[in-house]
Order: C-alpha cells, then structure tokens, then sequence
C-alpha cells in the first residue's frame, strides 16, 4: 500500500482519465490529498474493517480515485505494478490521517 500512495499522482492518469474525473478530486471532496487512513472517507487511500470485526481487522483497501470512466484493467495494472514498486524499494507508510 505505501507504493500505491507514493505513486498515487502516477496512477492517477490510469484510474481518473478524463477532465471531469478531477471533478471529484478536491479539497471539499473525495480523495484530494495524498495520504491514507483507516474508515477515512476523505482520504484516497482507505482501509477499513467489516462491522463487527475483532480487534479492528482491516480486510478491505479502496482506492477512492478510481472513475467509472478508467479501463479497469489499465487501472489495475498500474496499482499493481505501483504496488510491487513499494514492496521491491521497502517503501514505509506513514501513519494514517
């Protein structure tokens, strides 16, 4: 997950394609800022838990900036391969917001 948010302003031509997709990306909105954080609606990056979950266990991530209007598979590869990035180069997450 750190290689997907330090990539986030990479994958983002992928996952928001068109000038209305950025519509959605601002401050007052949904995913503006590069961060992430847990049951944060605000945040880009959230992880959260399933109601009921012992000990808060994160089981889903959403990658908030992803437009219905993306090539899903183009999307995909490019968070993967951001992803595999921040694993290869031992990238650390910073707190959650």
């Amino acid at each position: 997950m750190a290689g997907v948010l330090h990539h986030l302003p990479s994958i983002l031509p992928f996952v928001a394609p068109l000038p209305i997709s950025y519509d959605r990306l601002q401050p007052t909105t949904w995913g503006a800022y590069l961060l992430w954080g847990n049951e944060n609606r605000n945040a880009p990056i959230r992880a959260s838990s399933p109601p009921g979950t012992p000990g808060g266990l994160v089981s889903n991530f959403e990658l908030k900036p992803f437009d219905g209007c993306a090539n899903p598979y183009l999307g995909l590869a490019a968070t993967i391969a951001a992803g595999i990035d921040g694993l290869r180069r031992h990238i650390s997450l910073p707190e959650p917001v």
